[in-house]
């Protein structure tokens, strides 16, 4: 039986079983139209779209992958089990969810993999680039540094101390070059004074280095030092000037330079036409 029989004061009635709608006899009972489903089939089919199919008693039936609940209208969020793997992350959308790569990694067959940056020339470095898991980082060749996370710049190997150049050094784009005075040759770093330039040096006496200029022998001082009376050569980082100066009747005046390293005092001859600011040179020893 689909009905069982209830017991009224003076009468009775019969009431369907869950899948089941009264007959126009009110005692017998049918099954729900195939479009209806539940307690006197009042429920409908058509709300069970993400089901496969209806049943007359529980209603949605087989929910499609993606949905649960009696209506097979609640979303399940996959996204708790973690299907995307690494270097992903899960989106959960209606019935179903994506996989989306984090930043610096494309989705292949195998997951999340790194993108080579370097290799696609995707990336800005101006010189080097360097591939990193995820990203990638930038590096400058040798005789350059860094000037930002991308560009470089020349290093002046000739103002920073890196070059060792007995004479003269010229700086270059991402290089140095060693040069010498006339009458000397070059050897490697080093310069080596020609015959010439020997026997005219000898006549006065250098206290570091000599040449030849319009076959004339004049005194020079290497780097880091600065001649003072066309002989002696004194550590810049080591001079300082008095604080006066001495008049003199021509335009021509004197001051005084004291040594801290020679400890000696020397006169030299400022000639105020050419250098008119002369007091710009002056500092406390």
């Amino acid at each position: 039986s689909n009905s069982k029989c209830i017991n009224n004061d003076g009468s009775y009635s019969c009431d369907c079983d869950v899948g089941y709608i009264i007959n126009p006899d009110q005692r017998t009972c049918k099954p729900c139209d195939p479009f209806f489903w539940g307690k006197d089939c009042t429920n409908e089919c058509k709300k069970c779209v993400n089901a496969s199919s209806c049943d007359k008693v529980i209603g949605c039936t087989e929910c499609f992958s993606g949905w649960n609940g009696s209506l097979c209208n609640t979303d399940k969020d996959e996204c708790t089990s973690n299907p995307c793997g690494n270097h992903s992350t899960c989106e959960n959308l209606p019935g179903t969810y994506q996989c989306k790569c984090d930043s610096g990694y494309k989705s292949t067959t195998k997951g999340c993999e790194d993108i080579d940056e370097c290799l696609l020339n995707t990336n800005e470095c101006e010189q080097m680039c360097i591939n990193t898991e995820g990203s990638y980082k930038c590096d400058c060749r040798s005789g350059y540094r860094k000037f930002n996370d991308t560009a470089c710049e020349d290093i002046d190997e000739c103002q920073n101390g890196i070059a060792n150049c007995s004479q003269i050094c010229s700086n270059l784009d991402g290089r140095y070059e060693c040069l010498c005075y006339d009458g000397y040759n070059k050897s490697g770093e080093d310069c080596i004074q020609d015959q010439k330039t020997d026997e005219a040096c000898r006549k006065i006496s250098c206290q570091q280095g000599c040449r030849l200029l319009n076959n004339t022998a004049l005194c020079f001082c290497n780097r880091g030092y600065t001649l003072i009376n066309d002989t002696h050569c004194i550590d810049v980082s080591r001079v300082g000037l008095v604080h006066f100066v001495i008049p003199t009747k021509t335009n021509v005046r004197q001051i005084l330079v004291v040594t801290i390293l020679l400890v000696k005092i020397f006169p030299v001859h400022i000639n105020v036409n050419v250098i008119p600011d002369i007091s710009l040179l002056q500092r406390d020893v």
